[in-house]
């Protein structure tokens, strides 16, 4: 790799890795304030972030190859201006169509940059120091990670949502100036163009495409669905048909022989399933912290500040560390961390956050211990153009895992949230049928309570309050009360219009005293059952959320076994 700066070339690798992994982390604070702008349902804003991951995703392995062909140092200043254009266009998005397509460009930018982030700084250096180089630019991904969601937040607060893109703007403006300079942008391959193995990269674009909009929209689809079924199957025919093409090809997009290295696969392995468990945290508490207890996006992107702390520590520590440990022992630690976290999160309740604050301690620990090591593992037996391809797959391989966090964790939140309605619904019909109610005012009561059950949990409310119905004495009941009684009075009596206006006049009072008395029960009978169906429902939300890390808990455990795949040593560097 040809440079004119190397420490000014690294330089330019953690500024683009932070802002990239920046970017990733932000957004999910920044998806609220997307509804308001656009006017648009948390479906349509999704697609913002799935689109990115998406294209990320479906892309990396073709950048990376292309990067290896044209020249990775050139290929990296094409990644950081598409991340620079997209970032400028979604900030000055004026329609959700302008953003979807702003987001693409940003995703094959950063399907461009992260890969060959690391490829590029470890070959800055020998193979016996490609952890100190993880290390930096582990760190600096830690960092984005550690502070993107509060900056997020406070950039959304105090500037407004558009500027979470434009800060990038400056930022990789100068990058762009500096590269030039300490960098050399004419390396090439002594490959071709001819190289290029276009069956392979449209068998793996369409493999991956197909896989990760699947496990994305898997939730929202139903697994059930023709469209889901088809994109799985597509996943799986066109997966086939690549290892039947690259196994044959003179150039192929994936070098086979890369799943020859147990550290290889058991790296793939370890990162795949930390950034799986990694994933089910940062998605899941923001979400239960925002709806559940009414946090703002900011002061729950500040309750679990201390998981992201640790990532970066730990990533850093493990990193620089990992010679002198076994990486059977870093991955025991790792995954059984990792488990006991989720121990934690499982037992959450609707008071306090020791429970979040030990288990997001832990998850950061455990994570950071895996992830940082892992980059090493997969490199640890090459060099040259397998160096290049494990990067590529092994950053392929961390977001399809991530991708599938999300689509386990909210198939199985959406069963929790169904099973939870419910339940909470049972539970208020029956208080309901306990109260003393007129007919109307009983199904009324029911209506709002239906109503309400069925905003829990889809973000349409930050919270499970259910606001309790007023019983007031209007005048048509004043009216028709006094009526009655002035008819039992007068049964057998005969009145002049003076003599019934007075007798109004006696019973009016007494009628309201009676009719208030009884509202004022009917009131404590209702307020009692709202406060238990919110109480219920509160509840039955929590457990929504933390039977999902309970469910997850022994597969936690089960990746400690991952340990036992990693050779006892590693080989040597294969050229």
């Amino acid at each position: 790799m040809k440079v004119k700066n190397r420490a000014g070339a690294l330089v330019i690798l953690c500024v683009v890795n932070f802002l990239c992994m920046l970017d990733a982390t932000i957004m999910t604070i920044v998806v609220p304030r997307l509804q308001g702008a656009f006017n648009a349902n948390l479906t349509q804003v999704s697609w913002a972030v799935n689109l990115y991951m998406i294209v990320f995703a479906t892309t990396a392995l073709l950048a990376a190859r292309i990067a290896e062909l044209w020249g990775e140092n050139r290929a990296l200043f094409l990644g950081i201006v598409l991340f620079l254009g997209g970032s400028l266009a979604s900030g000055c998005a004026p329609t959700l169509a302008w953003l979807y397509v702003s987001r693409v460009v940003q995703g094959l930018g950063a399907a461009v940059i992260l890969p060959l982030g690391t490829i590029i700084g470890m070959q800055l250096v020998s193979p016996d120091r490609r952890n100190r180089v993880v290390a930096v630019l582990g760190g600096c991904q830690a960092l984005a990670t550690a502070v993107g969601p509060v900056v997020g937040g406070w950039i959304t607060e105090q500037w407004g949502w558009r500027w979470v893109f434009f800060v990038n703007v400056p930022l990789l403006a100068v990058v762009l100036l500096l590269i030039p300079v300490w960098m050399v942008l004419t390396t090439r391959s002594h490959l071709t163009l001819r190289a290029v193995d276009v069956p392979g990269a449209a068998l793996s674009m369409l493999m991956l495409l197909s896989l990760t909009l699947g496990l994305v929209k898997g939730p929202d689809w139903h697994w059930h669905s023709p469209a889901i079924l088809g994109l799985l199957l597509t996943a799986g025919v066109t997966f086939c048909a690549f290892i039947g093409v690259e196994r044959r090809v003179a150039h192929p997009m994936v070098d086979l022989e890369l799943f020859r290295s147990r550290n290889f696969n058991a790296a793939a392995g370890a990162m795949v399933g930390a950034c799986f468990f990694l994933a089910g945290f940062v998605i899941l508490v923001p979400t239960f912290l925002v709806r559940l207890h009414g946090l703002t996006e900011l002061q729950a992107a500040l309750h679990i500040l201390p998981y992201s702390g640790v990532v970066f520590t730990t990533t850093v520590v493990a990193s620089l560390g990992m010679k002198r440990v076994n990486p059977r022992i870093i991955v025991v630690g790792g995954f059984g961390s990792i488990a006991l976290a989720y121990w934690f999160l499982g037992h959450m309740g609707l008071t306090g956050y020791h429970n979040l604050l030990v288990g997001s301690i832990l998850v950061g620990l455990g994570f950071g211990v895996i992830a940082g090591p892992a980059m090493v593992w997969a490199a640890a037996d090459f060099t040259g153009s397998r160096l290049t391809v494990s990067q590529s797959v092994i950053n392929v391989l961390r977001q399809v895992g991530m991708v599938l966090a999300i689509a386990v964790c909210m198939s199985l939140f959406n069963v929790n949230l169904a099973t939870a309605k419910d339940r909470v619904q049972c539970y208020g019909d029956a208080q309901i049928d306990q109260c003393t109610l007129s007919p109307r005012l009983h199904q009324q009561f029911r209506n709002k309570l239906t109503t309400h059950i069925k905003r829990l949990g889809t973000g349409q409310a930050k919270s499970t309050q259910f606001k309790v119905p007023q019983i007031t004495v209007t005048a048509a009941m004043k009216h028709r009360a006094v009526a009655q009684v002035l008819a039992q009075k007068t049964q057998h009596v005969q009145l002049s219009p003076q003599q019934r206006q007075a007798v109004v006049r006696v019973i009016t009072p007494q009628v309201t005293a009676q009719l208030t008395v009884r509202a004022n029960r009917i009131q404590r009978q209702v307020t009692r059952v709202v406060r238990r169906v919110h109480q219920k429902a509160r509840t039955q939300l929590c457990a929504a959320f933390t039977r999902i890390y309970r469910l997850l808990l022994p597969v936690a455990f089960l990746g400690m076994g991952w340990a036992v795949l990693f050779p006892r040593h590693s080989r040597k560097a294969e050229q």
